[in-house]
């Protein structure tokens, strides 16, 4: 018999235990598409009706609060131009993305009768075939009786043209009056040159912050209508794998059904999602489950460890019709094969030298391990794709202990081994990605152009290999995306991309443990990077592409902000005297997290005035969000959607923060002052120990923390599942205990006669 609770905490304790039971058995089926769902488990019907109402209950706290497609069409008030699509042989194509897209954005769109079809433009999309050896180009043209015509050759492309549209409709300087040269006017007439043949993004899912299935649906539409089509989802162990329980266990997982649904949502809008998974060495979470421990103790190449990827790569596979599997080469495999290779087999005089006979006995290993994993895939029908650094190998002195980023090894990698563990891969198709985190342009330069002497010579091989630049988005560990920073790391490596004819690009947004970065920065990330990939030529300017962005996010991703206000929030990690760009510090996680009296980060910021710049950025946000409330009332809606404003937490973590470092400064002076009034006073009291009438700046603090903790509980519960949430809610515990501890320490201190 279980007894529940009513604290939040054990509602949420609860929830786990509930859906690992019934964790094979999939009970939800979510809408974009309406195809049935396949029931994993034997006996999965005789049990629906009683698992249903279990399931109801264990998520009643999710729907307390109102799920992202509940946002009010009056948050997104639109009185403007709207369309209607001409049914025709490409349009019938489009039928189910573009039905996705109405869903996502209806008051964009119009049903085929009444007063609004006879105000509407009208569109019509013409698909053209795809010459390998043309330049590949979008042309939106409007005819003299206003009809708009889309002409496309890819269906990625169709979707990127609509969103273009959209923003132009939502911006164009008049209302549903339309005319030939006002639509021009507005910006409905267009050509793109498609610079890449494919424009990617990765989304890590692994941290803890597993998007709500809508959610993910939602993403994939404004990911359509900004031009991606690849989405790549990281995952360690966050998917069922049939017949293993263990297998991200206590955690939401994907489902099958999570994956059926999901590709085939992102297939009808010329997207396709490409799995990214560890080898099974490098999940560190099976290190949890003795059922694992024998198997994580055996080496890389124990048949078991094999076998066992194989039904992980068919779990994420078969749902999704992937086409390719990004494998990512861990830390302890590589610690395995490459770091152990080092310790045997190099010398140390003046420099570095490798025993090259040892080195290439040893290398050998993992040139088997590596295409017994190519193998697998091919046995599957998917492409393997790898990171650059999988194959990799640099002797630097200091890359011993640490040969893992591929910036470790900056130029000097070892073109031999590099060759040798290429070719043990074979020649059927393989793809690899260089990832960048965090070159500057000219060392980037220099690495991918040293690369694509390896990869695109077919001296080396008779197939020559595919392959891609990811740029990292700077949002790991972070609760707000370094923007600023991004923006320079988007531009370099586009730049490079652009000048060595790379024509597969992609961007990630690492997430890190409880996943406490903020989604809405990241999707303006996404949208600066679409936008300049998409720029009219490679001369436009920041500020251009920028405009084009303050244009298009509001619009494309329904937030009710631009992106300059998202730029805003980078002050949260920017002290007001730091030159912007980039290095810049995950300064505000640190400062929220750290315990209030043993502080260490806060005494090293002593020369600057962080309690201002709290302050000011606090006013600045609070400025903006209540700009969107005083528009919500104008339009008459009593609508409380403070969560839904990407503004709302930054704004709540600057205000926690100007108070948290307020009281630290206050206690600080006062005890080295021995200062028993004024100490008295922080936490409400008199030197007798008597009770204040106001509120004391500790009790403020603490209303402060209550408050940042309730709104980020509720923008969680819009974006991801809840049984991540419990990480983060228990450090807001600790953090709350420990504020209310150092209250009863100083009482205690006050008292104290001696």
């Amino acid at each position: 018999m279980l007894t529940f609770l009513s604290h939040g905490s054990a509602v949420v304790l609860t929830c786990f235990i509930i859906l690992y039971c019934f964790s094979n058995r999939n009970i939800f089926c979510t809408t974009c598409v309406s195809k049935p769902c396949r029931r994993i488990g034997k006996n999965g019907d005789n049990s629906q009706s009683r698992n249903q109402r279990l399931l109801d209950f264990a998520t009643k706290e999710v729907k307390s609060f109102r799920s992202y497609n509940a946002f009010p069409g009056s948050l997104n008030y639109y009185n403007g131009l709207r369309f209607y699509i001409h049914i025709n042989s490409d349009s019938i194509e489009l039928a189910e993305g573009l039905q996705c897209v109405k869903q996502r954005f209806p008051e964009y769109f119009v049903p085929d009768a009444g007063e609004d079809f006879q105000a509407a433009v009208k569109l019509l999309f013409v698909q053209s075939s795809l010459d390998q050896k043309a330049r590949r180009r979008i042309k939106v043209t409007v005819s003299d009786t206003n009809l708009i015509t889309i002409y496309f050759s890819e269906r990625i492309e169709a979707f990127l043209a609509l969103g273009r549209l959209m923003v132009a409709a939502r911006n164009a300087p008049f209302g549903p009056v339309k005319s030939k040269q006002a639509l021009i006017t507005a910006g409905m007439e267009f050509e793109i040159n498609v610079t890449v043949e494919e424009l990617g993004f990765k989304l890590d899912t692994s941290s803890g912050g597993v998007p709500q299935m809508e959610r993910l649906q939602d993403l994939t539409v404004s990911l359509s209508l900004y031009g991606y089509g690849t989405l790549f989802i990281y995952m360690e162990d966050t998917f069922v794998v049939e017949n293993e329980p263990f297998f991200g266990y206590m955690q939401k997982r994907f489902t099958y059904e999570d994956f059926v649904i999901l590709g085939k949502t992102a297939k009808s809008l010329g997207i396709e999602i490409v799995p990214s998974i560890l080898l099974i060495d490098d999940i560190k979470s099976l290190i949890n489950w003795p059922f694992y421990s024998s198997m994580l103790k055996a080496p890389p190449n124990n048949e078991a460890k094999y076998e066992l990827l194989h039904r992980v790569l068919l779990a994420v596979s078969e749902p999704l019709e992937s086409r390719r599997i990004h494998i990512s080469i861990g830390e302890k495999t590589h610690a395995y094969y490459v770091q152990k290779v080092y310790a045997k087999c190099s010398k140390y005089l003046e420099h570095m030298q490798i025993d090259r006979e040892c080195f290439n006995i040893e290398i050998e290993s993992y040139s088997k391990h590596l295409k017994r994993i190519v193998d697998i895939s091919r046995s599957l029908k998917i492409v393997p794709v790898f990171y650059t650094d999988s194959i990799e190998i640099c002797y630097k002195e200091q890359s011993i202990n640490r040969v893992k980023f591929s910036e470790d090894c900056n130029v000097d990698i070892d073109t031999e081994a590099f060759i040798q563990l290429n070719e043990a891969l074979g020649d059927g198709e393989i793809e690899f990605i260089y990832r960048n985190y965090a070159l500057e342009e000219s060392a980037f330069d220099k690495k991918i152009v040293l690369l694509s002497s390896l990869l695109d010579n077919d001296a080396f091989l008779k197939q020559k290999r595919n392959w891609s630049i990811s740029i990292s988005l700077w949002s790991w560990n972070r609760f707000w995306v370094a923007l600023y920073w991004s923006m320079n790391m988007m531009e370099s490596g586009f730049n490079v991309a652009s000048k060595n004819n790379v024509k597969h690009v992609y961007i990630t947004a690492w997430s890190h443990d409880g996943s406490e970065i903020s989604m809405a920065s990241v999707e303006a990330a996404l949208a600066f990077f679409s936008e300049l990939v998409h720029a009219k030529n490679a001369q436009n300017s920041r500020s251009d592409i920028m405009q084009r962005v303050d244009e298009s996010f509001k619009v494309l991703f329904r937030r009710p902000a631009s992106f300059s206000d998202m730029l805003i929030a980078c002050a949260l990690d920017q002290p007001s005297e730091t030159p912007v760009g980039w290095g810049t510090t995950n300064l505000a996680k640190w400062l929220t997290w750290e315990d209030p009296l043993t502080a260490h980060l806060n005494p090293q910021l002593a020369e600057t005035n962080m309690i201002t710049h709290y302050r000011i950025l606090t006013d600045n946000l609070d400025t903006k969000i209540s700009h969107f409330l005083r528009q919500l009332r104008i339009l008459g809606s009593e609508f409380d959607g403070i969560e839904y404003h990407p503004l709302s937490f930054p704004a709540a973590v600057a205000r926690f923060l100007h108070r948290k470092l307020t009281f630290y400064k206050m206690f600080s002076i006062s005890y080295s002052k021995n200062d028993k009034k004024q100490m008295a006073k922080l936490i409400g009291r008199r030197i007798d120990g008597t009770k204040l009438s106001e509120v004391s700046v500790l009790e403020d603090l603490l209303l402060c923390l209550s408050s940042l903790h309730s709104l980020h509980h509720r923008i969680w519960m819009l974006e991801f599942d809840p049984l991540g949430w419990a990480k983060i809610e228990s450090r807001y515990g600790v953090l709350k205990i420990r504020i209310e501890s150092t209250g009863k320490l100083i009482y205690s201190y006050l008292q104290d006669e001696s």
